[in-house]
């Protein structure tokens, strides 16, 4: 007979938090780690008891390798080959496979192939995983997973309910998953009308399972660090985090790029939407319709971050209801029911923070119209001669190793040889120029876009330095003023020289924006530049843009920190940036009647044999299309020791 339960479910959105008096003075002296022990195992397990869920596009092996780090659990996903399982085993320490469960189906070919898994990476969790875990069928295999893994840690779902929840207790499992429709990729509740309010039944299944020795995971329904928090004040043991994870370098799916948005997405999906059963089935079968749905997920690059700001959110709701340790929380929770949880006055302001699009790429034209619509008119110097001006521009990096200032790096820019040689702006160059002097402000990450107080994160002997990601210092996230990527150019400079400035080549049409500068010649790659050290296999690799002009003391200083793994033995830091206003100091030289740096027509020297490298493969989809080769030099043009004093003290007082 057909029944209607009368009680009000709740979900994330439906509840807050009621703040109380706490003795807590610092979100740093609250504990999240757990030690816990479990209903049927016999190990004990100690972490942060925050899991990434066992699909294709967050459970991966390199999720667990970051994850690892802050001591999360990672539910690998189930579709890894053996051979893949025995690689990544045999690269990896136990200090990663310790804290990552083995996920496994119910079918006879899915107990095989977890019996090989569980060999090779003796792994300590098991996750038996159905959309639908109250059938009889799955209630047996989990009796006969913890008949073959009696010291394994058994995860077992899904289910919503308490009445099941110790159903699958008492059967051998330790911990149940609790969660059916809340995920942001499941469209179960819609194709079938079947599910439950997500917070409802964690706090009605949290109180079946502890009432027997049992835990819980929360399964879904999480969208940001506050849900995750309800979900553990509510009682949940574990919480599992799918969508909030994807998106990221470590996630899996497809990179896609989106022309007419100029913004990158990563594929997410649901485990049992069309894309998962066409991957993995061979289709959707006759009988069955597809309950996920695929989306793009806007691309977030580390994941280290999100972790960051989960936990960080954790830490900061324990400090609001005063629980010193995360097993205190739900001892402290009392939830009010709420209408509305944020202020949406300024969701879809015009200056609410949102990632910009990309700007268009510039050309000749259009950026001397906008410098000179920026200036007092065409004739305004500063803004002109920026665009006019035939000779090279100078920046400027101040460096520090440790505590100590080691000095300064002149760049000289190639803009003028490109300007005069192809007649365009080269983007390469302006794009350093503006990420120089913070000119663009904020960026993607709403962090500024400029190199100054950033470090150099890479330091190889011999080879290269690498620096210049303001994002997040590791060189995972670099941006350009153009966007995440930006469009290639293909100048023929070589990385054979010393110090030579150079960008990384993401493959055809795009940039990546690292800078990297050659130490043998050393490279500076990304909006992380790449310094050479004297890297000629680079060429073609990488676009040669500048090279040191003054201060080659102080890339010999870096790379004696350089280590062979990259890492310097002490911080670098680029302590100033900016541009030196050399245009100015070359009239002024003029009229007291001093010496000048050498004519920079003597960079336009045009040939195809002198660094005796093959010609670019060129054709009309290329940028540029001009088969004549650009070649630096013998010798750099420097600028005279006491122009360079006059720039650098008008560059002081500027600052």
């Amino acid at each position: 007979m057909v029944r209607i339960d009368q009680d009000i479910k709740l979900d994330f959105k439906d509840v807050l938090f009621r703040p109380k008096r706490s003795s807590l003075s610092s979100r740093s002296q609250v504990t999240l780690e757990r030690e816990l022990r479990f209903m049927h195992s016999p190990l004990k397990w100690s972490g942060i008891p925050v899991v990434a869920a066992n699909m294709d596009t967050v459970g991966t092996f390199k999720m667990a390798e970051v994850l690892c780090k802050s001591k999360c659990l990672v539910a690998i996903h189930k579709h890894y080959t053996l051979v893949e399982w025995k690689e990544w085993c045999a690269r990896v320490g136990r200090d990663v496979l310790d804290n990552i469960a083995v996920s496994t189906g119910i079918l006879k070919d899915d107990l095989i192939k977890l019996k090989s898994v569980m060999e090779i990476s003796k792994a300590n969790f098991i996750c038996l995983d159905v959309a639908n875990g109250y059938a009889e069928a799955f209630v047996e295999a989990v009796k006969t997973l913890r008949a073959e893994y009696p010291d394994k840690v058994i995860m077992a779902g899904n289910v919503v309910t308490g009445e099941m929840c110790e159903e699958l207790l008492l059967s051998g499992a330790d911990i149940v998953k609790v969660g059916i429709g809340p995920g942001s990729v499941c469209t179960t509740r819609k194709m079938t009308g079947v599910g439950y309010p997500q917070l409802s039944a964690v706090l009605e299944c949290a109180d079946a399972a502890h009432g027997i020795g049992g835990m819980i995971i929360s399964d879904g329904g999480c969208t940001c660090s506050g849900d995750v928090c309800k979900a553990f004040g509510g009682g949940a043991d574990f919480v599992m985090l799918g969508g909030m994870l994807a998106g990221h370098d470590e996630s899996g799916g497809q990179l896609v790029h989106d022309l007419k948005s100029d913004k990158w997405y990563k594929e997410f999906y649901g485990m049992s939407s069309d894309t998962a059963m066409n991957k993995y089935a061979g289709g959707v079968a006759n009988y069955r319709a597809s309950e996920g749905k695929t989306v793009k997920v806007p691309y977030r690059g580390p994941v280290g971050q999100t972790i960051h700001d989960v936990l960080g959110g954790l830490r900061s709701c324990c400090t609001y209801v005063g629980a010193r340790a995360l097993k205190e929380l739900p001892k402290r929770t009392t939830f009010v029911r709420v209408t509305q949880q944020l202020n949406p006055v300024f969701d879809q302001a015009p200056g609410a923070a949102q990632p910009p699009k990309a700007p268009p790429q510039p050309t000749v034209a259009a950026a001397k119209e906008a410098r000179e619509t920026e200036s007092d008119g065409p004739s305004s110097p500063k803004r002109a001669r920026i665009e006019t001006s035939t000779s090279p521009r100078h920046q400027r990096h101040e460096t520090d190793i440790g505590d100590v200032g080691v000095g300064r790096m002149v760049f000289r820019l190639f803009d003028d040889v490109v300007r005069q040689a192809l007649s365009t702006l080269p983007i390469t160059c302006e794009n350093f120029r503006a990420l120089c002097t913070g000119e663009t402000g904020l960026g993607y990450w709403l962090r500024p876009r400029w190199y100054q107080n950033t470090r150099m994160y890479r330091v190889i002997p011999g080879f290269m330095c690498q620096g210049g990601d303001f994002n997040f210092g590791n060189g995972g996230m670099g941006e350009s003023i153009y966007g995440q990527f930006m469009r290639n150019e293909r100048f023929a400079f070589s990385h054979s020289k010393r110090g030579v400035l150079s960008m990384a080549d993401a493959g055809w049409e795009v940039s990546e924006l690292v800078i990297v500068c050659s130490i043998s010649s050393t490279v500076v790659a990304f909006s992380n530049p790449f310094l050479s050290l004297g890297t000629k296999h680079l060429d073609n690799k990488h676009v040669v843009f500048g090279a040191i002009e003054h201060g080659m003391e102080v890339l010999d200083a870096i790379e004696k920190v350089g280590t062979i793994g990259g890492k310097p033995k002490r911080p670098v830091i680029i302590h100033k940036s900016g541009e030196l206003n050399v245009d100015l100091l070359r009239r002024e030289a003029i009229e007291a009647n001093e010496a000048l740096p050498l004519a920079s027509e003597e960079y336009v020297e045009r040939t195809t044999d002198s660094w005796g490298n093959p010609d670019p493969e060129i054709n009309d989809d290329d940028v540029y299309c001009k088969p004549e080769r650009l070649v630096m030099p013998d010798q750099y043009s420097p600028v005279p020791d006491h122009l360079f004093r006059r720039a650098k003290a008008q560059w002081d007082n500027q600052l």
